[in-house]
């Protein structure tokens, strides 16, 4: 089965989820989460 990259980024979820996470930090990986079309 072939998959486009797309295809690939939209099964992956991008978490963030760290009690460490600055707002500074998470912006920026929503950011990225947004500019690949993750999952979540």
């Amino acid at each position: 089965m072939d998959y486009t990259y797309d295809e690939i980024a939209g099964m992956i979820d991008h978490s963030l989820l760290n009690p460490t996470t600055t707002a500074d930090a998470m912006e920026k990986g929503i950011d990225l989460a947004l500019q690949y079309k993750t999952a979540s």
